[in-house]
């Protein structure tokens, strides 16, 4: 599970009002929520191959309206240990709300290849089923 506040999106999410960070333990550790259901926010880094990670930004690009139907027809996307692609995720346990950002690896670091897209609901349940596999 990655760190919170180490991700480059952290600011954004932890901005908004839906969410609420809790500092731990001497401050080192923080703790988010999904403020109107009281979930805990799971943080995650996956990375995946070259070629799942065209799957995946079709998914990030699509519209609100399309997303259901696009993450059914990506499938399952096989994340590997590491690889040229990353993506950043705040996922509520209840699957209420979703924070995605995609991630390039080019010159010895992982470089931001979208916008931060926020999803509450149906589109962060869409979300959830995508990173299952």
């Amino acid at each position: 599970m990655a760190n919170f506040k180490n991700l480059e999106m952290a600011p954004v999410v932890s901005s908004r009002d839906d969410i609420l960070v809790k500092k731990g333990f001497l401050g080192l550790t923080n703790k988010v929520f999904y403020a109107p259901t009281q979930s805990p926010v799971d943080i995650m880094q996956i990375y995946y191959s070259a070629e799942n990670s065209e799957r995946i930004k079709r998914v990030l690009k699509a519209a609100d309206v399309d997303l259901e139907q696009v993450v059914r027809s990506a499938g399952t996307v096989e994340k590997s240990g590491t690889g040229p692609f990353r993506l950043d995720v705040c996922l509520s346990q209840d699957g209420r709300f979703a924070a995605v950002q995609a991630f390039g690896y080019a010159d010895l670091l992982y470089h931001p290849m979208t916008d931060i897209r926020i999803f509450n609901d149906a589109g962060a349940q869409a979300m959830k089923t995508l990173l299952k596999g």
